[in-house]
């Protein structure tokens, strides 16, 4: 499975049993349609203190949730789930 656009096929990815995203700390093999099929909105980047400001914040004006301590953490980066 290959997380390219619509329409952009890499042949070596295809290859692959499992899509690593290591900046995410995700693969291919979690069931990643479970985890993040109701998202809605992404923004990525900054340091982990204001990621979770901003999930925070973002889940309060949105009126839904965020699960603590957020969802998955690798050493660059922090992902915060807010759902409904």
């Amino acid at each position: 499975m290959s997380l390219l656009a619509p329409g952009i096929r890499n042949s070596h990815l295809d290859a692959l049993n499992t899509d690593y995203l290591y900046h995410l700390g995700l693969d291919t093999s979690m069931d990643l349609k479970a985890m993040f099929g109701d998202v809605q909105y992404v923004c990525m980047g900054g340091s982990s203190v204001r990621a979770e400001k901003f999930a925070t914040k973002a889940a309060e004006d949105l009126g839904v949730e965020i699960p603590e301590g957020g969802l998955r953490r690798s050493a660059r980066l922090n992902v915060f789930l807010s759902t409904k």
